[in-house]
């Protein structure tokens, strides 16, 4: 799923995303880096076909989502 949907950073504008991009740049610098997890609570949007067409991190609201699950439907 990672290579399917890889890691484009942290929403900024998001205060606890923030927190997390730098929490993570200076306490675990090797884990920030490439396309892998970057903390629980990653979530993927896979369509009726089983591709992933949606990566949303740890601090995304779920609430975010919604525009992208509606245009799936």
């Amino acid at each position: 799923m990672t290579r399917q949907a890889p890691f484009k950073g942290f929403n900024l504008d998001n205060p606890r995303a923030k927190k997390m991009n730098d929490f993570l740049k200076e306490q675990m610098p090797d884990l920030y880096e490439g396309d892998g997890i970057k903390w629980n609570f990653t979530k993927f949007l896979i369509d009726r076909e089983g591709n992933v067409v949606g990566r949303f991190e740890s601090p995304d609201d779920p609430q975010d989502m919604k525009p992208a699950i509606e245009q799936l439907l």
